[in-house]
């Protein structure tokens, strides 16, 4: 149950953790985010009371070439917080 570290070493130069917790006084799965030092923090809470969880919207993680990057991605638990799997991508937004 280590967190996944992703670093795009691209500019902008940005670090993504998650971080998978389990929290009894929550009643229900949960995700929170925070940036802070070019690191986007993601936790995410109690994904085994749902099938997966993931983002409902890509995150803003800045701009690349003149484009929004952005990020998102699905979570699924395995056993008893043995293990997970994260599916990610990462999109550049087309100019509007």
């Amino acid at each position: 149950m280590n967190d996944l570290v992703i670093t795009f070493s691209e500019e902008p130069h940005v670090t993504i953790r998650i971080r998978v917790r389990r929290d009894d006084d929550l009643d229900e799965a949960d995700i929170r985010t925070e940036l802070k030092d070019r690191t986007l923090n993601i936790m995410v809470y109690n994904p085994h009371k749902m099938s997966h969880l993931g983002t409902p919207e890509p995150l803003s993680l800045g701009k690349l070439q003149g484009k929004r990057l952005l990020f998102s991605f699905r979570l699924d638990m395995f056993g008893n917080y043995h293990s997970y799997a994260v599916t990610y991508a990462f999109l550049l937004e087309e100019k509007v």
